[in-house]
């Protein structure tokens, strides 16, 4: 989190990046973006840094949103490939495994969306767990939710427990061959509540 000693060295890099652009700064803008992302960044270098990969890329003419500081600082990732490569991962694992395992992957994001959107590993194994089954649209709905829950970046820490374990004891790790996106500490008890509003459907508790 930013610290109020930072506040002049960041209204300078907002200042020079506002001018860049063609736009002139007042204290009423640098005060919401210092509102929006004080934060979302742990150093005022962390800040200055995404401000200048921003200043490299940025292709539009209009300046850049406190939204674009933070992906700056996420490394822009390609959320749709990440997503659908974390989908596959999942969906591998579902077929490898089966029901009856507790799973861990190392990209926190996979359970938290498999959990927001199914309540449960026997769920979505259900689901997905047949190489010529047709998944269109639960994959379609993964990719959506990973997206949204990614560039939240945060996690509740919620488990896949397989079918009829009572603990979370012996997890099978599972390693993505991809790097997820960053995730931040865990403010609030439950983000993917967050999300369950964008999609209805109806869902089995976990267990």
């Amino acid at each position: 989190m930013l610290r109020d000693q930072d506040k002049k060295e960041f209204a300078a890099t907002i200042i020079a990046l506002g001018k860049s652009f063609g736009v002139d700064v007042d204290k009423e803008l640098i005060k919401l973006y210092w509102m929006v992302l004080q934060d979302e960044f742990e150093t005022i270098e962390d800040f200055k840094q995404a401000a200048s990969k921003l200043l490299k890329t940025w292709q539009y003419s209009y300046m850049p949103k406190p939204a674009h500081f933070i992906e700056a600082a996420q490394g822009s990732e390609n959320y749709e490939l990440i997503a659908t490569k974390a989908y596959g991962k999942a969906k591998e694992a579902a077929i490898s495994y089966g029901v009856y395992h507790n799973l861990e992957f190392d990209d926190p994001f996979i359970a938290e969306t498999i959990l927001t959107l199914f309540g449960s590993w026997k769920e979505f194994h259900d689901h997905v767990a047949y190489r010529d089954s047709d998944d269109t649209w639960v994959k379609r709905d993964f990719i959506r939710i990973y997206k949204a829950i990614a560039k939240n970046g945060q996690t509740s820490g919620k488990k896949l427990i397989g079918y009829l374990q009572e603990e979370f004891t012996s997890p099978i790790q599972i390693f993505c061959d991809y790097e997820p996106p960053k995730t931040k500490i865990q403010q609030q008890p439950a983000i993917a509540n967050n999300v369950l509003k964008v999609l209805p459907n109806k869902r089995v508790q976990n267990g």
